[in-house]
């Protein structure tokens, strides 16, 4: 193929032509696509001085030169790039069987052969002598036909003679037999007013006739068709026109079948009309193809109509929309609309819609897309548009054939759907609770909200598979947990408490309402549930349980000590005045213990010697010397310590004035403490009482600071305190050691 051919140097009506024609809508295609012999055919037809043209492909497309232009008349510019049968209904009887000898190689020359044309609109007898040569594509096969011509009508004419023209008139007939005995097509000839059928070639498809007949209409034209066929040719007589009509006739094997058939005048040369030469083809095959087709898209808008579909047609390239039933959906067309586009889709959404109708083109393929589009009613739809593309016989598309449903409502719902789970999502992600939802076959998380990292201390993405999360469950609890998942896939509404171990070892109370999503049908699809972080109120919970359990034995205690401290009052007072002075005096220390209790303002610090002197001061009364105090001073408590510790230290006290060292003169009380520094930077106070010269014995009741004081001690302390606890009873007494953290304040040096 040639980038720039060479005629577009050349001038001339039919050079001009060529290089404004239209050429890429053309089956020829644009001009450099071209192959280099027809090119080359085309370069050396234009300058010739002799009428030449030159037919290409299997349609004979007609491509001439300005000597040819002369010669046809007003058939330009009309023939240009048309099929020569197009161009020269009339003659092709004559050159049908020429074309075919070129296209098996041959050279066909005929000297002054006649010819039937139509010139300026009458068909007048033409004297050619002309060439007919094969020309080769590039590879090599022969690509179309060149004939080289010109017209002898007009030479001597005298010198012909009326013998000469009949002699060549019989020559050319003769002629023009042989060709059609070389065709396959039925062959025939009509008087000037078709009352006579002069012969007939039926080749097989019709029966041949054997002499003139005047009553052809009858033996090959149905009685039903008759009077369509006699219109057809009644006009072509008073037009003096070509017959042209595809109708019924009677095949040879007595059944009907379809023909295309075709008749041109001949005119002597008085203008006279002499007869019909005519040839017909078999389309009953393609008839029948085609009421097939027609017969299918029939029953096919007939069940589209019934279920309220659209039903549509577009041409080929979908430029057109040749019909449209709209179903009350979409506006119906009356007639076939070029502009159809712009009435039913929106413009924002037409780049999209055309890509995937050119995709469909470009692959012969189904055209699905849903989309948008007008409605009937002035609105914006919703179509599923399904169309399947109409192939005729070259494979090439003849047109679509398509359905479209209105899925407006199914689509407003998705919509209103995706609002609404964008809605819970948000919520979800805003919550402090985990809102979580798994699959029933597998029970793998679908989803889980953000809240879920922030509790368990895990990406959620990591611990999507059931076991995942099974593994964070505290071992404790894991057949709990698991059991309620059971549950509630087989259908059951569960809560459940359970505790989770994080990856940095901190433990985790949640508290989870499961739940199953059950479907139409009622069967579980999926799970979900809503986990609340419950670890600050069960801490709450159980510290509130330590401390009325504190404040209830405190209060007995309370009142034991207020007994105790009453009868030694009486007991060691010389009168009644004299006990009542001593026993106000030790509820005044009493009292001040509970003040250095209630001193919890975040401001504020407490020392341990402050409550250990206000505690024993209060209880011991007139026994200080039996007590040794050896520790340093100033040593501050955490605010949050100060009520605990101080009543571990007065149930100390408590036990030892009923019970223990404080209870006999005999008895002696050691308190020693001291603080250090851990690794860690944090400080720490080490008590150690012992009370000494009280015999414990070895059988019998439990010992005195065996219920629920002790308990209090060795369970609150750790639990609120975070405390280190010792507590024996020695052979003499008990001894008890407590470590627990002191304020980060500073200090001073103990050891």
């Amino acid at each position: 193929m040639s980038d720039t051919p060479a005629w577009h140097s050349l001038s001339g009506d039919c050079a001009e032509l060529i290089h404004s024609f239209d050429w890429p809508a053309h089956p020829l295609g644009p001009v450099e696509t071209w192959p280099l012999r027809l090119q080359a055919a085309v370069e050396t037809l234009l300058p010739a001085g002799f009428p030449t043209v030159v037919l290409w492909g299997p349609d004979l497309l007609q491509i001439y030169n300005d000597s040819y232009r002369r010669l046809i008349g007003d058939r330009h510019p009309g023939g240009f790039g048309r099929p020569n049968r197009d161009g020269w209904p009339e003659a092709w009887a004559i050159n049908a069987p020429i074309y075919e000898r070129v296209f098996r190689g041959e050279t066909v020359t005929f000297e002054d052969a006649l010819y039937p044309l139509a010139r300026s609109g009458v068909v007048e007898d033409v004297w050619l002598t002309i060439s007919y040569g094969p020309v080769r594509d590039d590879a090599g096969e022969i690509g179309g036909v060149l004939v080289t011509m010109f017209e002898t009508t007009g030479r001597a004419p005298a010198e012909r003679g009326r013998d000469e023209s009949a002699a060549r008139l019989v020559e050319s007939e003769a002629r023009f037999r042989a060709s059609v005995t070389a065709s396959s097509d039925v062959v025939y000839r009509m008087s000037p007013d078709w009352s006579e059928m002069r012969q007939l070639d039926g080749r097989g498809f019709l029966a041949d006739t054997a002499t003139v007949s005047s009553e052809w209409l009858g033996r090959y034209i149905d009685a039903e068709d008759q009077p369509v066929v006699l219109a057809a040719i009644d006009k072509a007589i008073r037009e003096r026109s070509v017959f042209e009509l595809e109708h019924r006739v009677k095949a040879v094997d007595g059944g009907l079948r379809w023909t295309l058939s075709r008749a041109v005048p001949i005119f002597d040369e008085a203008g006279e009309l002499r007869e019909w030469m005519g040839s017909a083809i078999d389309v009953t095959d393609r008839k029948l193809s085609q009421k097939a087709l027609e017969d299918s898209e029939t029953r096919y808008r007939t069940f589209v109509l019934a279920s309220n579909q659209v039903l549509y047609r577009h041409s080929a390239d979908w430029s057109e929309m040749r019909q449209l039933s709209g179903g009350g959906f979409l506006a119906d067309t009356a007639a076939p609309d070029p502009d159809w586009f712009d009435a039913y889709i929106p413009a924002e959404d037409q780049p999209h819609v055309w890509d995937v109708i050119q995709q469909a083109i470009r692959a012969k393929s189904v055209f699905e897309l849903e989309h948008r589009v007008r409605r009937a009613d002035g609105g914006i739809g919703w179509t599923l548009s399904r169309s399947i593309p109409v192939l005729g016989p070259d494979g090439e598309i003849q047109s679509w054939f398509g359905a479209a449903s209105d899925v407006t409502d199914r689509r407003e719902a998705e919509t209103r759907l995706r609002d609404s789970e964008e809605r819970l999502r948000r919520f979800a992600e805003a919550s402090s609770d985990i809102l979580w939802i798994r699959d029933v076959e597998t029970l793998s998380l679908d989803y889980a909200s953000s809240a879920f990292k922030e509790i368990y201390g895990r990406p959620r993405g990591r611990s999507a598979g059931f076991d995942d999360w099974l593994d964070m469950v505290d071992p404790q609890d894991r057949r709990k947990a698991e059991n309620a998942v059971r549950r509630v896939v087989a259908g059951e509404r569960v809560q459940i408490d359970y505790r989770i171990v994080r990856p940095d070892g901190q433990v985790r109370w949640l508290r989870s309402t499961d739940f199953p999503f059950v479907d139409d049908d009622g069967v579980v699809r999926r799970i979900g549930g809503v986990a609340h972080d419950m670890t600050a109120e069960k801490t709450t919970a159980e510290r509130m349980e330590v401390l009325v359990a504190e404040l209830q034995h405190r209060t007995r205690n309370l009142l034991g000590v207020v007994s105790a401290l009453f009868d030694q009052s009486l007991k060691t007072s010389k009168s009644l005045p004299d006990a009542q002075q001593k026993f106000h005096a030790r509820l005044g220390a009493l009292a001040r213990v509970n003040g250095l209790l209630s001193r919890l303002d975040g401001s504020e610090r407490v020392s341990f010697d402050e409550v250990l002197h206000a505690e024993l001061n209060a209880m011991a009364g007139n026994r200080q010397g039996q007590i040794r105090l050896e520790g340093p001073g100033g040593v501050k408590l955490r605010s949050a310590t100060v009520q605990t510790f101080a009543l571990a230290l007065h149930e100390l006290a408590t036990n030892a004035l009923k019970h223990g060292a404080l209870s006999n003169p005999n008895g002696a009380l050691e308190v020693k403490w001291r603080t250090t520094r851990d690794p860690g930077k944090e400080r720490w106070l080490h008590v150690e009482w012992r009370e000494f010269g009280v015999p414990v014995p070895a059988e019998g009741p439990k010992p005195a600071g065996s219920g629920a004081g002790r308990v209090l001690i060795e369970r609150a302390l750790p639990y609120q305190l975070g405390a280190r606890v010792e507590y024996r009873l020695g052979a003499e007494g008990l001894m008890c050691a407590i470590s627990l953290p002191t304020s980060s304040e500073l200090q001073p040096d103990g050891h």
